[in-house]
């Protein structure tokens, strides 16, 4: 649905739990069509989901 409201002059971001990476077949914030994000649960984080979990601003690790 972002890239719905990109197409019709929307900026368009997200901010929480992604879930959609995980396995084959999944998709980026980008290819979902968010302009900018910041994600925990994001995988390839290196961190513990629960006791260290990865913060990350549009394409960066944030060191928390």
């Amino acid at each position: 649905f972002a890239n719905y409201f990109q197409e019709h002059g929307y900026q368009t971001a997200v901010a929480g739990k992604w879930q959609l990476l995980t396995g084959k077949g999944g998709i980026t914030p980008e290819q979902a069509g968010f302009e900018t994000h910041c994600l925990w649960n994001i995988p390839g984080g290196g961190r513990n989901r629960y006791w260290d979990p990865s913060l990350v601003q549009d394409g960066k690790l944030l060191d928390l």
